[in-house]
């Protein structure tokens, strides 16, 4: 790399700011500067974080590149991982976007992520959240089939884990001391957060993500209380129903591919919530009923003994000795 070069690349680095900080305004000067440096240099020496930021600064595609969860959140804070999520993941027909998201969940499991990730930022990184979640959904149609895009089983997971950890520095807490105008805005985020993990439930409709949505409702319900959650989940009745009936929904089919693993996780999870616990066991007694000859002996054997149908063996016949 000839010396003009190494400079030329030293200056686009300036330009673009310190590995971790928040990505500056440039003109519009400056960024083709730093597309043309990069165009000119072997930037492939360059650490994989240096090459996040100047990639993003230049305009120039990242999805196509490899770059893992560490690397990110060293060159970027929260925001602007958030802010870049669309260009840091693939925004295929099925979307991958689990590297950035872990990411921004490593930035937020600091010790230090409520001193240095500000409220502001926090609720901004949240709407990036927000946005990729409701990629795809026509405003006009609620039916989850309707949904142009799909997810990826790791990048719903860890949409889901992100925004459980981005709750703590949004949701605000009751112990506070809330105004009304402080109660009614919580509130409305609390829905925002139940929104999201029905949007990312509908596109990746699997054990795992239903256990997700619920683990994400019931950390918020703690938080703020089970009748303000149950206010806020109430905001949108359709989004709130659909979470909680989708472990019923799956049931059938998990047990009759005998994956009782799955089937035990979702029954601990639907047991969090009255009307998520009975849907779910209406769907195992309809299934224990309507498909007996079907279903594995394993699975129904399972299903006897969680809702206690299993009849005790009868005792041994006496043997009756001859004399």
């Amino acid at each position: 790399m000839g010396m003009q070069i190494l400079e030329s690349l030293q200056d686009a680095q300036r330009l673009v700011g310190e590995l971790g900080k928040p990505i500056p305004k440039l003109s519009l000067a400056e960024r083709r500067h730093v597309r043309a440096v990069l165009k000119a240099s072997d930037f492939e020496r360059l650490d994989a974080a240096w090459i996040i930021r100047l990639f993003l600064v230049a305009g120039l595609p990242l999805s196509d590149r490899k770059f893992d969860a560490m690397q990110i959140c060293r060159a970027l804070p929260p925001y602007d991982i958030g802010h870049f999520l669309d260009r840091l993941s693939n925004q295929e027909r099925v979307v991958n976007a689990e590297i950035p998201l872990e990411a921004i969940a490593l930035t937020l499991k600091r010790e230090d992520a409520a001193r240095t990730l500000n409220r502001e930022d926090a609720v901004q990184t949240f709407h990036s959240l927000f946005r990729l979640a409701h990629t795809g959904v026509h405003a006009d149609l609620q039916d989850s089939s309707t949904t142009r895009t799909r997810f990826e089983p790791g990048t719903a997971l860890a949409l889901l884990k992100t925004a459980s950890r981005i709750a703590a520095l949004i949701v605000l807490d009751a112990r506070d001391g809330l105004s009304k105008v402080q109660f009614a805005r919580r509130r409305t985020a609390i829905k925002s957060f139940v929104d999201l993990a029905y949007f990312t439930a509908t596109k990746c409709e699997t054990s795992g993500v239903s256990a997700a949505t619920l683990d994400l409702m019931f950390t918020l319900s703690r938080r703020v209380g089970w009748a303000d959650f149950d206010r806020a989940a109430e905001m949108t009745p359709a989004h709130s129903s659909y979470l909680y009936s989708l472990p019923a929904k799956l049931a059938p089919m998990l047990l009759s591919h005998k994956r009782i693993a799955e089937i035990e996780i979702l029954a601990a999870r639907a047991a969090l919530f009255d009307q998520s616990r009975e849907t779910f066991q209406e769907a195992l007694r309809n299934t224990l009923s309507e498909t007996t000859s079907t279903i594995p002996m394993a699975s129904r054997e399972w299903v006897e003994g969680f809702l206690g149908l299993k009849r005790p063996p009868p005792p041994p016949r006496a043997s009756i000795q001859e004399h």
